[in-house]
């Protein structure tokens, strides 16, 4: 049988280069191949080859395998992020078929994160991080303690995660306080003042708010001591001395 070979269409200086193995830091790459790949009709992960087009290393050849896995879908996560068919919003997303998806893929810029591994005792760069592309930054760190592994990288998430959902606490928390101070302030100017029997009759959670108001520190004070503290700030303890003095019964 006759095998007719035409690479007319092949750039023979791509087919015969030889290029350096990117060192740990991040780099600019385009995804030139997706294959989504299966196991027994199950969707098993995606070969990505990713080219780097940075100024050094250009050319050089990255492959990853993001994983359909509940394992691994962390990394799944950040690839399609860096993808921009995902973002911390957009959580959901269907794409007809795996040809559909590998045309999306297909072409897309991206920033990765490299470490250094080895394969028979030779260096080998790796793909720890996918990033979304930042055309601007792009150049090798010299030095690679900083470049992290999956294992840290899926701790990182989790602690970004929880960082968002705190700093969506502290911005609700801020603008309940805002509006409470808009409520204090309108009602300010009709506060009333206060006697030793309102003080006397109040809880211990209308005490503390009243030495919150006061400046005074109440913290693990009790409510008989909380109570002469804040008779004694406001002056009222000769007032709640002299109703003692008309309480008493003479001989």
């Amino acid at each position: 049988m006759r095998i007719k070979l035409d690479h007319s269409e092949q750039d023979p200086d791509q087919s015969t280069a030889s290029f350096e193995q990117p060192k740990p830091g991040i780099y600019r790459v385009r995804v030139e191949e997706a294959t989504v790949r299966f196991n027994n009709k199950k969707l098993r992960d995606i070969e990505v080859v990713a080219k780097v087009v940075a100024p050094k290393y250009e050319g050089a050849r990255l492959w990853d395998y993001p994983s359909f896995s509940k394992a691994a879908m962390w990394k799944m996560d950040q690839f399609m992020i860096a993808m921009g068919l995902m973002s911390r919003k957009k959580r959901r997303q269907e794409i007809k078929s795996e040809k559909e998806l590998e045309r999306k893929l297909k072409g897309t810029y991206a920033m990765v994160r490299v470490r250094g591994d080895s394969y028979e005792g030779e260096y080998k760069a790796k793909i720890a991080q996918w990033m979304p592309d930042d055309e601007e930054y792009s150049g090798d760190d010299e030095d690679d303690d900083d470049i992290i592994d999956d294992e840290e990288l899926e701790d990182l998430e989790d602690e970004e995660d929880l960082e968002e959902e705190v700093d969506d606490d502290d911005e609700e928390e801020e603008e309940d306080d805002d509006e409470d101070e808009d409520e204090d302030d309108e009602g300010d100017e009709g506060d009333e003042e206060y006697s030793a029997s309102d003080i006397r009759a109040m809880k211990i959670k209308e005490l503390r708010a009243v030495a919150d108001d006061l400046g005074l520190d109440h913290e693990g004070v009790k409510k008989p001591d909380l109570r002469d503290l804040i008779l004694e700030e406001l002056g009222l303890e000769d007032e709640d001395d002299e109703d003692d003095d008309e309480d008493e019964v003479p001989f």
